[in-house]
């Protein structure tokens, strides 16, 4: 994400991480990174999001594969509508071409489904209240793979809720 992006010497390099047990899998590095999980016949396809480049695209090196049965795709950015700049950018055609059966993104706060053809695609959302102007309540997506396309279902998670108040202190004669 933003504020735990991949460099080559950050916390992604420490000690602790590098000591994970063999079943954790980080997406680390520069380049498309493919997870195969044998047992469910699934793989994940993401790339990290990188430190202060500008430019990228993280969607445009990630391809199916073609020979396990559900395949997924993880990235970090803004869908590119032409009135956001942001460091990486991806399109509806970007994540249809991946060929993926789902597309889990991440940066945005508030949930917004991407149509993209045959790929389901999904910014969840943070999972309680982030404020920035956006003041639903918190959701996570459960997603459903394996039988025909993917269906997600929009879970409210979130316990918090944020209310915009206008007060007049016009009669208030001091700071007490």
């Amino acid at each position: 994400g933003t504020h735990d992006c991949w460099a080559q010497a950050t916390v992604w390099d420490a000690p602790r991480v590098r000591s994970l047990p063999d079943r954790v899998h980080l997406l680390t590095g520069p380049e498309a990174t493919t997870v195969h999980i044998p047992h469910l016949d699934a793989a994940v396809h993401g790339c990290a999001h990188r430190c202060d480049v500008r430019g990228q695209r993280p969607l445009c090196d990630l391809r199916a594969d073609p020979d396990v049965a559900v395949n997924i795709g993880v990235a970090h950015g803004s869908l590119d509508r032409g009135d956001v700049e942001d460091s990486a950018l991806f399109s509806s055609a970007e994540i249809e071409a991946t060929g993926m059966d789902y597309v889990a993104l991440g940066h945005w706060h508030t949930w917004q489904e991407i149509p993209c053809g045959e790929v389901t695609a999904v910014i969840p959302g943070s999972i309680e209240v982030p404020g920035f102007g956006q003041w639903e309540s918190g959701s996570a997506a459960l997603v459903t793979l394996g039988e025909g396309r993917a269906r997600v279902e929009r879970l409210q998670v979130g316990s918090l809720a944020a209310r915009v108040l206008t007060l007049d202190a016009g009669d208030l004669s001091g700071t007490e």
